[in-house]
């Protein structure tokens, strides 16, 4: 891995049934992490708990974390129910700001442990702050951002998470990230409001850990969760309020406004494009399309990033709305395709640029799991991996 944080200090709560294969599975993460340039240490205390019920393992937990002062929680589940882990990851990311990593019973005597092992470590050391891989991208003083909504969310306040994540270091590897409740309206104006929030937020924060060069120069935002019949209003309305936001932000610090790049991305679409000259088959992965089937009046283009096992791969569909940076088409749909490489889950490339999929997951995660804001201890990691 490209920069490694060593795990020295964690704990294991275990189902009792499960507790035989531990001693197999803390050997094999070790051996696994030793040539990803990661060290693994032998637990601090391995805990059994007599049955999955919720309350026995928040009481295991806080017993760990009582006791020691650990790194990570390794919490082995009996299933895949969504009570349990929701309750896990709430007590654990939300209230306690402690750093957790799930793993199913079923797992720990599976044949394939080496390759859920090698997943899991690159998992943790990502959660931790270090960094699995990176990408070489000509661009200093940028920040990548990627929002994206979940609506229908559980807990108190109910309504719709907005998740937000940005880049702060200069390679592009880590994060920082932030999350709001807002109530849908037809006029968009709250969810405007809660993304120049967020967005301030990521400035701040990007321009705290790189006080050398302050605030970035160029952001670049790739904005999920937009529906076709949308874009004239996120046009109209939220492009509106998040320049006018940030370029008071930056005339309050003396500098003239961001340069700002906007483009929404659409995942479900039902154009498919397949290769004529090939019988049909898939295109390859990194084949872009920006012409005849694309709109002349529109700055947009087609990507295929990834490639499809079974049936016809669905390109995503990438709509510019702005453009400060005035990049060549060829070199926005490069930088795209180089960040689907960068989600550090998957060692492959994925369906959308890398900072869209970690909105995705910590929108999901907050709306579904947490029911509440992650604690701010864990801001600056990807503890939502």
């Amino acid at each position: 891995m490209l920069s490694a944080v060593n795990l020295s200090s964690w704990a294991i709560v275990v189902p009792q049934r499960d507790f035989g294969g531990v001693d197999n599975l803390v050997r094999t993460m070790s051996k696994v992490a030793g040539p990803l340039s990661m060290k693994i240490d032998n637990p601090k205390q391995i805990l059994k708990v007599p049955d999955g019920k919720t309350m026995t393992y928040l009481k295991a937990m806080d017993e760990l974390l009582d006791r020691h002062n650990l790194q990570m929680l390794f919490i082995i589940l009996p299933n895949n129910k969504a009570e349990l882990y929701s309750a896990v990851k709430k007590r654990l990311a939300v209230d306690l700001g402690v750093l957790s990593q799930c793993f199913l019973a079923k797992n720990v005597s599976s044949k394939g442990l080496m390759s859920i092992a090698t997943k899991v470590v690159v998992q943790m050391n990502a959660k931790l702050g270090g960094e699995p891989w990176t990408l070489k991208l000509p661009l200093k003083n940028t920040m990548f951002v990627g929002f994206d909504v979940y609506h229908g969310a559980k807990g108190s306040s109910g309504g719709s998470v907005g998740a937000m994540v940005a880049t702060y270091s200069g390679n592009f590897t880590r994060y920082y990230s932030t999350t709001s409740h807002f109530k849908r309206g037809d006029d968009g104006k709250e969810l405007c409001a809660t993304m120049l929030v967020d967005i301030i937020k990521c400035c701040h924060k990007y321009h705290e850990l790189n006080a050398e060069v302050g605030l970035p120069e160029r952001i670049i935002m790739y904005r999920d969760g937009v529906g076709e019949g949308q874009l004239k209003q996120v046009f109209d309305v939220e492009l509106k309020t998040l320049s006018e936001g940030l370029a008071k932000l930056y005339q309050d610090v003396g500098r003239g406004p961001p340069n700002l790049t906007y483009i929404v991305v659409t995942k479900r679409i039902n154009t498919k494009l397949m290769m004529m000259k090939m019988n049909l088959q898939n295109p390859p992965p990194g084949t872009v399309v920006d012409d005849v089937v694309t709109l002349p009046e529109r700055h947009d283009f087609y990507l295929i990033s990834c490639t499809a096992r079974q049936g016809t791969v669905s390109p995503c569909s990438y709509n510019v709305l702005r453009d400060d940076s005035n990049f060549d088409a060829d070199k926005l749909q490069l930088i795209t395709y180089k960040l689907c490489h960068m989600y550090f889950n998957w060692s492959g490339t994925i369906a959308v640029p890398a900072p869209c999929q970690y909105a995705h997951k910590l929108a999901f995660l907050t709306g579904m799991n947490y029911g509440g804001h992650a604690n701010a201890n864990l801001t600056n990691l990807l503890h939502f991996l």
